[in-house]
């Protein structure tokens, strides 16, 4: 029997959800609305309960694609969504991704040249102000097809960025309605630090980047965020972690033996990397993203099942830390 997903109650909705969440970033990189709906059933199938998503991820059109899959009765389903971060011009483009998604999928040597254009198109202009807060929201809600989010974040921002003295009142109206359950930052740790210092309220539900690169959790978890949670996790540090393994056998055997967990395997060291995020949260949640289905079970059914392991996980997790070359 699969042991049970870990839970987390959200703040200010008190709604209860699952300690991974799938993050929807790259579902639009899926050629198919059936492939990527596929992928969404998977991880609900999973015990995953928390879906993250943002206004501009997929040029647009992320959030009424999960708005799709929310809309068949899944009242057990938690979202956070993200502003501030403007689809722009890159909208104009949204009609022709899925030919563009099925042209790389035949021909995947165009892949690197596809991403060079798309990105020059899609440079991110970023407006944290009132009038764009509100727009932005209104479209998320519309969009998802909900009258109310569990997490709204500002995507993103750095300090000088929030330059609108009315945004806080415009957050803390939202919350007030019931629009959203609880506002915060979501973006690079640093950011968020200097944010929560000079806007407190900002630091109340944070979501970071975090891997086995970074540096420790401590100064946001000091901070006691009603909510955490981390983002990242395994872009960098899965690749790296394998190479590392597989030039050191015996530590591979030895923390596969203490961790209960095949390190040799793909799903099971991603389980791992995503377990000790999890341990470094303290009760926080983690989220992860694949365009593979088939990944999707063996992965949380193994970042379920490692979670009471939480001094073995955090030993290793300081492992990584201190052998791990830096990235190139």
């Amino acid at each position: 029997m699969a042991p049970p997903m870990p839970s987390l109650t959200l703040p200010g909705s008190g709604r209860l959800t699952s300690r991974l969440g799938f993050g929807c970033g790259s579902l639009m990189r899926i050629p198919s609305q059936r492939d990527r709906d596929v992928v969404l059933q998977a991880a609900y199938e999973a015990g995953i309960r928390h879906f993250d998503v943002a206004r501009m991820y997929g040029l647009g059109q992320a959030e009424a694609e999960l708005g799709r899959f929310l809309g068949r009765s899944r009242g057990d389903v938690t979202v956070g969504t993200k502003l501030g971060i403007e689809v722009g011009s890159a909208g104009s483009l949204s009609g022709a991704q899925s030919l563009l998604r099925r042209v790389i999928a035949l021909h995947p040597a165009i892949r690197a040249l596809a991403r060079k254009v798309a990105g020059g198109a899609t440079a991110r202009k970023k407006d944290f102000g009132v009038a764009a807060a509100r727009a932005s929201v209104a479209q998320s809600l519309a969009e998802l097809a909900v009258d109310r989010v569990d997490l709204l974040f500002l995507h993103e921002p750095e300090l000088s960025d929030l330059t609108d003295p009315l945004l806080l009142d415009f957050l803390e109206e939202r919350k007030a309605s019931g629009v959203c359950g609880a506002f915060g930052v979501s973006g690079e740790t640093e950011d968020v630090l200097r944010i929560a210092e000079r806007h407190p309220s900002l630091g109340q539900a944070v979501q970071v980047r975090h891997d086995a690169f970074a540096p420790s959790l401590g100064p946001i978890t000091a901070m006691r965020p009603a909510f955490l949670g981390i983002f990242g996790v395994l872009h960098r540090a899965l690749p790296a972690t394998r190479r590392f393994l597989s030039s050191h056998p015996d530590i591979a055997a030895e923390w596969s033996r203490t961790l209960d967990a095949d390190l040799g395997a793909p799903e099971g060291l991603s389980s791992v990397l995503l377990a000790c995020g999890a341990a470094e949260t303290s009760g926080g949640m983690v989220l992860f993203s694949t365009t593979r289905p088939s990944r999707i079970a063996s992965t949380a059914r193994g970042f379920s099942a490692l979670l009471g392991k939480n001094e073995a996980l955090l030993a290793f997790a300081r492992l990584l830390r201190e052998r791990l070359p830096p990235p190139g």
